[in-house]
């Protein structure tokens, strides 16, 4: 099992992005990183949020997209903020 920071260094590391903003502890799986990129580089529609697998370490990118999703996010315990 990964660390909340080991997982925002690889959500770092894997999109080439500078800033970390904050890891929520989503649900007994994942974490959930927000970072951006350098300043200058975020545009409409660029991904700043990003669901990582407690286990595997795998990234994928996380979307708020529906009611049980949002609520979920909301409600979870940040754990790690910068």
């Amino acid at each position: 099992m990964i660390t909340a920071k080991e997982a925002m260094n690889k959500v770092l590391k894997s999109q080439g992005y500078k800033w970390p903003i904050r890891v929520k502890d989503y649900d007994e799986q994942h974490y959930v990183c927000e970072a951006l990129p350098e300043v200058g580089k975020l545009a409409i529609g660029v991904q700043t949020t990003f669901g990582v697998d407690k286990n595997t370490g795998e990234i994928t990118a996380f979307m708020m997209n529906d009611h049980d999703n949002l609520d979920r996010y909301l409600n979870a315990e940040t754990i790690e903020t910068y």
